[in-house]
């Protein structure tokens, strides 16, 4: 679960989700340096947990590793913005081949090829889509589920 307001990521147990109530979480991740208003969340094939970074304007990336401590994490990826393409990021969502797809709050939507993905940088779009006559666009899914993801 992302908190945009206290800028950390917080993980809580399946049984803590089976009932009602306020537990807390069994993990919070907090990056001081880079962590800003974080929305949308995707994990990948490799189980990295990718973050829309809306007041950062970027994407993060966190490995599993980072995700199984506490604490202050600063995330190995960075993907910055590249020609607009990354203009307040909402919404994440990979698809069958690994690409990322990453919504705007703006009426964006951006693929970003995952061959793009393994290091920080400010790759190129593959696509970039305007959509119209929306106000509010905020987040994607695929169907069918791509296969091999996490949570799948």
């Amino acid at each position: 679960m992302g908190d945009p307001e206290f800028n950390t990521i917080a993980r809580f147990a399946a049984s803590q989700l089976e009932a009602s109530g306020s537990p807390p979480p069994v993990f919070r991740l907090t990056s001081a340096d880079s962590l800003r208003n974080p929305s949308g969340m995707a994990f990948d094939a490799a189980g990295n947990l990718w973050i829309a970074n809306t007041g950062g304007h970027n994407l993060l990336a966190f490995s599993p590793a980072q995700l199984a401590g506490t604490g202050s994490a600063g995330p190995p990826i960075m993907i910055g913005s590249n020609g607009g393409s990354l203009n307040n990021p909402v919404g994440l969502a990979f698809d069958a081949e690994g690409d990322l797809w990453v919504v705007g709050r703006t009426g964006t939507l951006a693929r970003i090829a995952g061959t793009s993905l393994g290091v920080t940088g400010t790759p190129a779009p593959s696509a970039l889509l305007q959509i119209n006559g929306h106000s509010l666009f905020w987040s994607l899914a695929f169907w069918p589920r791509p296969a091999g993801l996490p949570l799948n």
